[in-house]
């Protein structure tokens, strides 16, 4: 483009004339940054407005500034220019990807091709709240999100005998020894005699049922769902059998045999006047938790039978509690083993709202056994009554067990029914 002749020219002309001759000057030398040319941008901006350029001028000045605006975005980007292509940049790149260069060689494609449509429809939003026509929903998750199930906290800790026959009830031996080991004179009688006995004790099982009936159609159409029903009856009947294997009464109301419970295996912890700890009362200065859980380590552990306790059972908010203090020479009561298992003493910590506030159980596991009867078993068919009549399909889950603590054993399963009040017994005064 070419600068004006200042020659004749005076006042506003010959200013709007120097003005433009320095915009020429200017994009004629562009070695510039984006900040410069955008003072050029304005300079030019104001002269159009004051009649400095006419339209033919400005229009070819702008684009100028544009193309050189241009160029150093692609200088800086190390010479590679960046684009963005508009929906028709796209077709047309993509038909002339087909070798197509003009519309009587895409007729020509279009014929050796076969019968082939290019359609081109506009993008229109879609509103999120939308939910007709043949907008697209939500696929479904067939997993159903189950009511939580609280962990067992019994059934996996003990050792299982598992009966495979067809009886009701199981049978085992108690057996005592009581030795008279002592000192004798050379050539006398021994003085001492041992003295054993043995007796077979049977148990019975307590039987434990859960029946789920479901229409046919649940398992022909949402077949995930009927499985996760049988899925949630196991974990339902774990439960339940995890619960009386602490609290369950062992009797058996007209007929109905119980599951007998760690309780009411357990010894209770007395560390009052002729009580079985009192050797330990009134032992400890400023006594805690952890002091009362190993007095009660240390009696399990000395008791006649080379028993070793090795868990404590305690209510999960009881737990929280005592977990934030520490002893007198500040360090906290409670630690962690390798498996982040939290522990007390020597104790692993099991955490279960089945133990109620204010109390705990401390036992060697070794002494408590699951005995059961081929484990649960699963019936699922038309085997109820009016099963076919109502196109019904049922479950039937049934498990015989039953827990064993054997007679001698009970003394090494200590229940504390009173925690503050046995730390108080165990502080000295």
């Amino acid at each position: 483009m070419k600068k004006y002749s200042l020659e004749g020219l005076t006042g506003e002309q010959l200013e709007s004339a120097k003005n433009f001759n320095e915009i020429i000057d200017s994009l004629a030398a562009l070695k510039a940054s984006n900040e410069e040319l955008a003072t050029i941008q304005s300079q030019l901006e104001e002269l159009k407005s004051k009649g400095g350029v006419t339209t033919e001028q400005y229009d070819s000045l702008k684009q100028s500034v544009e193309e050189i605006g241009t160029e150093i975005a692609k200088q800086s980007k190390g010479g590679k220019e960046v684009q963005s292509k508009t929906l028709q940049d796209v077709i047309v790149d993509e038909i002339k990807s087909l070798g197509v260069n003009n519309i009587a060689e895409l007729k020509a494609f279009l014929k050796k091709s076969g019968n082939q449509e290019f359609e081109i429809k506009a993008i229109t939003a879609i509103a999120s709240t939308a939910n007709t026509d043949t907008v697209g929903r939500t696929s479904l998750d067939t997993n159903v999100a189950w009511t939580p199930v609280r962990r067992p906290a019994f059934l996996q800790r003990f050792r299982t005998v598992s009966e495979m026959s067809d009886k009701s009830q199981f049978g085992y031996t108690e057996g005592t020894y009581t030795g008279a080991a002592g000192y004798v004179g050379e050539g006398v009688g021994n003085a001492n005699s041992d003295s054993a006995s043995a007796s077979a004790t049977f148990g019975t099982y307590a039987k434990v049922q859960a029946v789920l009936s479901v229409n046919e159609e649940v398992y022909e159409d949402i077949p995930d769902f009927a499985a996760g029903l049988v899925a949630q009856m196991q974990l339902s009947a774990q439960k339940f059998i995890d619960d009386e294997a602490y609290t369950g009464d062992g009797l058996a109301p007209a007929g109905v045999q119980h599951i007998k419970g760690l309780l009411n295996y357990a010894t209770a912890a007395n560390l009052g006047a002729g009580g079985n700890m009192l050797a330990y009362a009134a032992s400890v200065k400023a006594a805690n938790i952890k002091n009362l859980a190993d007095s009660v380590k240390s009696y399990i552990d000395n008791l006649d039978g080379n028993y070793l306790a090795d868990v404590v059972f305690m209510n999960p908010v009881d737990y929280f509690k005592m977990s934030q203090l520490k002893d007198t020479s500040n360090q906290p009561l409670f630690t962690y083993n390798a498996m982040g298992a939290p522990m007390l003493g020597g104790l692993e910590v099991v955490t279960t709202a089945k133990v109620t506030a204010n109390t705990m159980l401390i036992m060697d596991s070794q002494v408590a056994e699951w005995r059961t009867k081929r484990s649960m078993t699963l019936q699922l068919g038309k085997i109820l009554a009016n099963d076919v009549l109502n196109d019904k399909r049922s479950a039937v889950l049934s498990a015989r067990y039953q827990l064993l603590v054997r007679n001698l054993d009970q003394k090494a399963v200590i229940k504390v029914t009173d925690v503050a009040a046995a730390i108080l017994a165990l502080t000295a005064a």
